[in-house]
């Protein structure tokens, strides 16, 4: 995973991942960061990388439950105006499902909006 700027990226969690399954995944978040630093979703088919979920980073932990072997919901988590990083009460829901006859990932859903 390339650097976000000088800063390099460490396991967050792991828990998502399964070699079996059509979609995993794993959590990275920046190196020394807070809760508000940003996190990368690492995606894999039955073991290997496919890539990260979204092209940019969002700050804050997403909430990752698998819906089934090959989809996972995604809860993004953002602070609304006004509110500290502490009283974040935004979400944003997204889904990620490998497609096995296009060999790819499909989102739908939205990211957080931009601040």
């Amino acid at each position: 995973m390339p650097q976000w700027g000088t800063i390099g990226w460490e396991l967050f969690d792991s828990s998502g991942y399964d070699p079996c399954a059509s979609l995993s995944w794993e959590t990275l978040m920046i190196e020394g960061g807070s809760s508000s630093s940003p996190f990368h979703i690492m995606l894999f088919n039955h073991g290997e990388y496919l890539g990260t979920a979204t092209a940019k980073p969002y700050g804050f932990a997403p909430t990752i439950e698998r819906v089934s072997d090959s989809e996972i919901a995604v809860t993004y988590h953002w602070p609304r105006k006004g509110e500290g990083n502490a009283n974040r009460s935004g979400t944003t829901q997204a889904g990620f499902r490998w497609d096995e006859a296009q060999q790819k990932v499909i989102m739908s859903g939205d990211v957080p909006p931009m601040q």
